[in-house]
């Protein structure tokens, strides 16, 4: 599968924005040809290129810091959460409340996992697409 489509099939629809134009990129170097072949550098638009890598990468960045933000207060309510639970040893407790806060520990892990995931294929789409880049202009 080429990797452009496996971007796109993996990331979710919301965070489509926020992903590395792979895509737009490989049409630049494409250019008139879709052929694997080596172009002429002089017909590739290097500042459109340029411009596709820059929007990307300051999208990613962007998202990155309002994840990163939100995974702090995250953290900072879940440990209030289990602080909370701790002061409640010795007094009955409802299990309710302690399987309420093991569900929103285990869904957080399951956003920060799908988080790593969406980062990991923006760093092998932006190593991709500059080899890409150095194989069609080098």
């Amino acid at each position: 599968m080429k990797f452009g489509k496996t971007l796109y099939e993996k990331v979710s629809e919301e965070w489509h924005p926020y992903a590395v134009d792979y895509r737009g990129m490989t049409l630049v170097l494409e250019g008139d040809s879709s052929q694997m072949q080596k172009i002429d550098p002089a017909r590739i638009n290097h500042e459109e290129f340029y411009r596709r890598y820059d929007v990307s990468k300051k999208g990613i960045k962007m998202f990155y810091l309002s994840k990163r933000q939100w995974a702090l207060d995250q953290t900072t309510e879940l440990m209030q959460r289990v602080d909370d639970l701790r002061l409640e040893v010795g007094e009955p407790t409802e299990m309710s409340s302690e399987l309420e806060v093991r569900r929103a520990i285990e869904s957080f892990g399951s956003e920060l996992d799908l988080l790593l995931g969406f980062l990991e294929l923006n760093h092998t789409g932006f190593s991709k697409i500059l080899k890409k880049f150095d194989k069609r202009t080098g």
